[in-house]
C-alpha cells in the first residue's frame, strides 16, 4: 500500500498561480478522500504576490508557488518570502524545466519539491502528501487498527498478545493503545495499572507536549510501551475525533508501529482511527450474526476507505476467524463465508476454552504456548506488507536534522538563523 494513502493530518496549503490548470487540479483535491482535513487555497499570482500577501497574512503549513522563470532573481523573491513566513512554512514550486541539477539545488537550498508543469492529479495530490506526512507525521510509522464485527470478539487480548509478540519475538517496537477511556482492560491484561486518562492524554497532546505524553507510556518490556490509560469515568464521554487524530499522529512520531484497539471504542473514535489506518484487521466468528455484521462492516469500511482490487487499498482489511469449531458443525464453512463476503479469510483462530481462560486468569503471554504462538503468526502473516523485515530487528526512524522549506532557504541565501 502506498505510505501516502491515508487521512492527511489537519493542515493548510496554500497555491499561488496565473494558470487556469493548476488552480483547477489544487481546487480539485477538495474530492481526494485523504484531503478531508486539510484547507486547500488557491490564489492567482506567483512570487511577488505572495510576498505582498504575507506581509499581512499568516503562512500555511506548505506554501506552492509556480513560476515561469527560475533564475537568481526568483531565488531572491524566495529568501525574501521566507522573511515574511513563520519558520517551519514547506514550500513546492512548479516550474517550466524538466531538469535535474535543477531539482538538486532547489532540494539542497530548503524546497521539499519540485513540480514540472502542466500538473497532473495524480502526482500533484501524492506530492503534496508526502510533503504533509514528512512534515507532521512519520511516513515509515504504521498504525494498525483492530476491531471486532460483534462484541465478545477477543480482540483486546490477541492485541495484546501481537503486541508482545512483536516486541519479545520479532524485536519490532511498538505501542498499545485504545480509545475505551474508563472501559479500557489493556494495562489490567497486561498487569498494570492505569496511572492516567484519556482524557489527560490527549489534552497533554493538544499542547504539542511530546515529553509529557511520553511520560503517560508504559514500558512493557524494552520494545513495548502501552499508553496507560484507562482511569476515565466508565459513564461518561471521553474525547472527540480530533483529539484521538491529534494523540495518534504524536504517538506515530515515536513509534514504528502502533497498535489501536478500537474494539471498545465509540463509533465516532473507530472511524476516526479506520480513516488513519495503515492495516485493518476485522476479528469475526463463523456464526450467522457474526456473518451478516461483519458483512455491513466490511461494506461501510469499503466505502470509506475506497478499497477495490485495483486500488491501493485492496490490501487494507485483513479478516480473521475467532472461535472457529466453537459451534462444531453448525460453524459457517470457510468458502461459503468468503463468497457471501467477497472477502477472503486470511487467517482462523481455533476455539480454545483453556488457552484463553490461563492468558486472562494467570496472566500467560500468547508467546509462552505453542498454540498462543501459532495464533501470533497467524496475525503476524497479515502484516508482512505494510511492516517490512518482520523477522529481522527494528528500523529505527531518522530524523533529518537539516533545515527545511523557507527556512531552509532564508538560512542558505541570508545567513539568519531560519
Amino acid at each position: 500500500m502506498s505510505d501516502t494513502s491515508v487521512l492527511l493530518p489537519s493542515s493548510e496549503i496554500t497555491v499561488f498561480s496565473t494558470e487556469d490548470n493548476t488552480r483547477e487540479v489544487s481546487e480539485s483535491l477538495a474530492n481526494d478522500w485523504r484531503y478531508a482535513r486539510v484547507k486547500v487555497n488557491s490564489i492567482n499570482g506567483g512570487v511577488e504576490e505572495a510576498i505582498t500577501h504575507y506581509q499581512t497574512n499568516s503562512s500555511p503549513d506548505l506554501l506552492i508557488i509556480q513560476t515561469d522563470i527560475i533564475d537568481d532573481g526568483f531565488t531572491e523573491k524566495l529568501a525574501e518570502l521566507a522573511s515574511n513566513c513563520a519558520e517551519g512554512t514547506d514550500a513546492v514550486i512548479i516550474g517550466p524545466d524538466n531538469d535535474v541539477q535543477l531539482y538538486r539545488k532547489l532540494i539542497s537550498m530548503g524546497i521539499s519539491d519540485y513540480i514540472v508543469r502542466p500538473i497532473e492529479n495524480p502526482v500533484f495530490s501524492d506530492v503534496i502528501a508526502k510533503t504533509l506526512i514528512d512534515k507532521l507525521g512519520v511516513t515509515g510509522s504504521r498504525l494498525i487498527v483492530a476491531l471486532g464485527s460483534r462484541g465478545g470478539s477477543g480482540v483486546s487480548t490477541l492485541m495484546q498478545g501481537l503486541a508482545t509478540g512483536l516486541s519479545e519475538i520479532y524485536q519490532q517496537k511498538n505501542l498499545l493503545i485504545d480509545a475505551a477511556g474508563g472501559w479500557s482492560t489493556n494495562t489490567v491484561g497486561l498487569g498494570l495499572e492505569p496511572t492516567t486518562t484519556l482524557k489527560e492524554a490527549v489534552k497533554v497532546a493538544m499542547k504539542n507536549d511530546h515529553d509529557g505524553v511520553k511520560r503517560m507510556i508504559l514500558k512493557v518490556n524494552d520494545k513495548l510501551g502501552i499508553l496507560a490509560s484507562g482511569g476515565d469515568i466508565m459513564l461518561e464521554p471521553t474525547i472527540n475525533k480530533d483529539g484521538l487524530e491529534k494523540l495518534l499522529n504524536m504517538v506515530l512520531k515515536s513509534y514504528p508501529i502502533v497498535i489501536f484497539d478500537a474494539s471498545a471504542t465509540p463509533p465516532e473514535l473507530q472511524k476516526a482511527a479506520l480513516m488513519m489506518a495503515h492495516k485493518i484487521l476485522l476479528f469475526s466468528s463463523p456464526g450467522l450474526f457474526s456473518l451478516r455484521m461483519t458483512r455491513t462492516l466490511l461494506n461501510e469500511l469499503k466505502d470509506i476507505r475506497d478499497v477495490s482490487e485495483e486500488g491501493v487499498n485492496k490490501d487494507l482489511i485483513s479478516l480473521i476467524l475467532n472461535f472457529k469449531d466453537m459451534q462444531g458443525k453448525k460453524d459457517l464453512a470457510i468458502k461459503e463465508m468468503e463468497g457471501m463476503l467477497d472477502q477472503k479469510v486470511e487467517g482462523t483462530i481455533a476455539f480454545d476454552p483453556d488457552l484463553f481462560t490461563s492468558i486472562e486468569a494467570e496472566g500467560k503471554k500468547l508467546s509462552e504456548d505453542s498454540k498462543g504462538r501459532d495464533i501470533l503468526e497467524t496475525m503476524i502473516k497479515t502484516l508482512h506488507k505494510v511492516v517490512p523485515d518482520l523477522a529481522g530487528g527494528v528500523k529505527e526512524e531518522t530524523k533529518n536534522s537539516g533545515a527545511s522549506g523557507l527556512g531552509g532557504i532564508l538560512k542558505k541565501l541570508t545567513g539568519k538563523k531560519p
